[in-house]
């Protein structure tokens, strides 16, 4: 079956979460003729030839069936279609029958955009229409769930299905348990985004023989506690001597849940602080950015403080190069300056996260990569991520070949670059509470 349906030259649909390490996860569904079912099979990344559009709602009116009519109003956002609609559209076989939902999709650019949605799809959509928004990072989810009267909300992206709450994509302010869970997005998001050179993500294990997209996982569930601890800490003027205990308990609790492996300790120290910051900034309504935040209240105490034998006390003693504690202590510039306008610059979120990844990796100087490549690694990761931006980088066609080859080559020599992917990861929290998704 599957062999006629690609030799009619017919399309398949890839399950959503179905990027994983083992392949592309796909089906065929079948028309009425065939009972509805759904075959299911995986292919290699690499078998994939072309990746189609969703058609238009205008396009199929055709297909439409009477009972189904839509309003004027549906019809002028003219949303993408999908399901049975799109089949029998796409196919020309017959899917739809008299009890059909109508399945629709609708894109957003950022939270306001968002917002004027929802007041009006009440007025707009009829019962028969299963909606679903795909939000500007990537994530997507149900009209019909949304509109239960819930506070979190259940979200897919292309690897994971996970709740957030509803004020994080409304642009409400967020208390201390939504600041936490928007950190733990951003550490999903980090891990999602591929081919960071010589880093885990769900599709494979960069430079990293003791560690997979699972540890990462087990790590992101238990650390939003502790953001929500920071949170609550910075809005009650703690000092950093304070935070720094709940830092270290959240590096303990991330220790069991990956079996002594450390997925995320730098990441705990920056989104800890852009925690304790967002909770400052909310509870107290201030102006100032996050980083300034950071800087003005804790920047001082950061460069004081030291961990004596770690890779990044080594680097600075050896090198000069005071790596995480020296870019938090300034308020992140080089996440405002470099990675939040890349993250802004285009539309496709994993080709703007690799974009905002590329441009961090030409500049900062990372203690990580610095430990496991010398100068060497690090003067390569400069002139690769200029050699790429040089060309266009994630703007242009055929940019994931060759951010591949980059990633291919940290794996031959064991580099690794974390501290790249925890500024990343910095971004796009910062991204989702100070609310910059356009340029």
């Amino acid at each position: 079956e599957i062999r006629n349906w690609l030799e009619a030259g017919f399309p398949v649909i890839v399950r959503r979460p179905g990027t994983t390490a083992e392949g592309i996860h796909c089906g065929i569904p079948l028309p009425i003729s065939g009972g509805l079912r759904r075959i299911p099979f995986r292919v290699r990344q690499e078998a994939v030839q072309k990746r189609l559009a969703l058609p238009r709602l205008q396009e199929c009116l055709a297909e439409l069936p009477q009972a189904r009519a839509v309003s004027e109003k549906l019809l002028a956002i003219n949303p993408e279609v999908f399901g049975s609609l799109a089949w029998q559209h796409l196919t020309g076989l017959e899917y739809l029958h008299a009890g059909s939902d109508l399945d629709l999709l609708i894109r957003v650019r950022n939270p306001g955009e968002l917002q004027a949605l929802l007041r009006a799809l009440p007025g707009i959509a009829a019962p028969f229409c299963d909606l679903e928004i795909m939000l500007w990072h990537n994530r997507s989810f149900s009209w019909r769930e949304w509109m239960t009267a819930t506070s979190a909300i259940l979200v897919k992206s292309d690897q994971q299905v996970f709740l957030l709450p509803k004020c994080l994509l409304t642009g409400d302010l967020p208390d201390s348990a939504a600041i936490a869970a928007a950190a733990g997005d951003a550490l999903r998001e980090e891990l999602e985004a591929y081919p960071k050179p010589g880093l885990v993500s769900f599709l494979d294990n960069g430079s990293h023989e003791d560690m997979t997209a699972t540890h990462f996982n087990n790590a992101i569930a238990v650390l939003p506690e502790f953001f929500r601890q920071l949170a609550e800490a910075g809005a009650g003027w703690a000092d950093f001597a304070a935070l720094q205990q709940t830092g270290w308990a959240a590096e303990q609790k991330m220790l069991q849940a990956t079996g002594g492996i450390n997925t995320h300790r730098g990441a705990i120290f920056a989104l800890g602080l852009l925690c304790a910051a967002a909770g400052r900034k909310f509870a107290t309504g201030s102006p100032l950015r996050l980083g300034e935040i950071i800087r003005d209240c804790w920047g001082g105490a950061i460069l004081q403080s030291r961990n004596p034998g770690s890779h990044g006390d080594q680097v600075l003693r050896q090198f000069g190069v005071r790596g995480a504690a020296g870019e938090a202590a300034a308020g992140f510039p080089a996440v405002y300056r470099l990675a939040l306008p890349a993250l802004c610059s285009l539309p496709e979120r994993n080709a703007a996260r690799m974009q905002a990844f590329f441009a961090l990796l030409g500049t900062v100087n990372d203690t990580t990569l610095l430990h496991r490549g010398g100068t060497e690694g690090r003067d390569f990761a400069a002139r690769a991520a200029a050699d790429f931006l040089r060309s266009g980088g994630a703007g242009r066609s055929g940019w994931a070949a060759q951010a591949a080859a980059i990633h291919q080559t940290f794996i031959n020599h064991r580099w690794s670059c974390g501290g790249i992917a925890d500024l990343l990861a910095a971004a796009i929290f910062i991204q989702a509470m100070e609310g910059k998704w356009q340029v």
